[in-house]
């Protein structure tokens, strides 16, 4: 494509110049914004011969004869086209086919809410609420609940998944309708954190829709197969995993607060000063301390792969990355460590305060001995006549 480019310049009137160049970058400027088209129709109308003469030598447009250039190119309008997002149709478990952007992102985000759901309420309120959709997702998946939205906005579905361990996950909810779903748990959880816990200990990811047919995770972001044929328990897998983490947040919070609360009791024992606390108060921290442990280690899954997954490598792949992903193994560990050096400082004081207790009874048997001791010696003394008779 060319155009005739005509500068009214004092003594070179009627001169065409046809330059393919300049003509290519003009119309460039002009599809990028309307600032460069103003630039360009700003352009000085007098120019020296000298320029023009230089313009004309470097490009060669002036030629005695112009000949007709034909483009060899695409015009510079059509070179610059939006890129369309890739997409793809995609089955879903339930047979209704759905058109996703491939490079699009959705937010997964995970809340730590309480001790434990009360599943089986839980659900016949979602019935009755009337705006979630439960699903079955595994014969021996008994102590999770999964719901899709009942009235979607735009192509992606909206889930969430209920742990029993009061961990819920969200795949695409915004926050407004996050923060309906946590006011509507309030009636079915038990031992409620606080409010402050819950969202301070909040893990956010990020997944999309992959043309490549496995799923994966992907520099921390979740990539979905397209030719998966279990896509809902591969959600159920990185879910499981992002509820393990935030469950344990809750408990690394948990143990922090603990520490603060004994940090004292090191400070009054490096100074030799007197630990202001009963034997009561001692059993008591004990057995908060023992009871996390026993959240940690036996009543959760974080040292031991869950067996949902014995038989579903796939899933216990996708399930283990993401726990790798979330420092799980690290956590757990480091947490355990923490909960030992408490207990041997527990124990310290314990036996401390036992030793003083008992240094105490001995200290007040031994006042009684000698009050035993002393009337004696009065009653010897009465019998000898050496002092006068109590009696008398």
């Amino acid at each position: 494509m060319s155009k005739a480019f005509r500068p009214s310049v004092t003594g070179f009137q009627n001169v065409k110049f046809y330059s393919e160049d300049v003509s290519q970058k003009v119309a460039d400027l002009k599809i990028k914004t309307e600032e460069s088209k103003a630039k360009v129709d700003a352009m000085p109308g007098a120019v020296s011969s000298d320029a023009v003469k230089k313009v004309g030598d470097a490009t060669s447009i002036a030629p005695p004869r112009p000949r007709k250039v034909t483009p060899t190119t695409t015009p510079a309008s059509n070179k610059r086209v939006k890129r369309k997002t890739s997409s793809q149709t995609v089955i879903d478990e339930y047979g209704y086919g759905q058109s996703y952007d491939v490079d699009e992102t959705f937010p997964i985000t995970a809340y730590a809410v309480c001790e434990e759901f009360h599943l089986k309420a839980m659900r016949k309120g979602l019935v009755a609420q009337g705006l979630y959709i439960p699903t079955v997702l595994s014969d021996d998946l008994s102590d999770v609940i999964h719901v899709s939205a009942k009235y979607p906005i735009g192509n992606e579905p909206r889930e969430i998944f209920f742990f029993r361990e009061g961990a819920v996950i969200f795949w695409n909810v915004p926050y407004l309708e996050r923060v309906n779903v946590l006011k509507f748990l309030k009636d079915y959880s038990e031992e409620t954190y606080r409010q402050g816990d819950i969202e301070e200990e909040v893990e956010y990811m990020s997944y999309m829709h992959s043309d490549q047919s496995a799923t994966r995770l992907l520099r921390g972001k979740v990539h979905l197969g397209s030719d998966s044929s279990n896509k809902l328990l591969e959600k159920y897998a990185f879910a499981n995993a992002l509820a393990s983490s935030v469950k344990l947040g809750i408990w690394e919070t948990t143990l922090e607060k603990y520490v603060e609360g004994i940090e004292h009791i090191t400070e009054a024992l490096k100074r030799a000063e007197e630990i202001k606390l009963t034997r009561a108060e001692v059993l008591q921290k004990t057995g908060e301390l023992f009871a996390l442990r026993h959240q940690l280690n036996l009543h959760s899954d974080l040292l031991d792969t869950p067996d949902f997954y014995w038989e579903r490598e796939r899933l216990e792949t996708l399930y283990q990355k993401t726990c790798d992903y979330l420092s799980i193994n690290r956590r757990t560990k480091v947490m355990n460590e923490k909960l030992t050096q408490c207990c041997e400082l527990l124990e310290l004081v314990s036996s401390h305060l036992t030793d003083h207790h008992h240094t105490r009874l001995e200290w007040m048997i031994i006042v009684l001995i000698m009050i035993e001791v002393g009337f004696e010696i009065l009653h010897l003394l009465e019998r000898y006549e050496i002092v006068p008779s109590m009696h008398s």
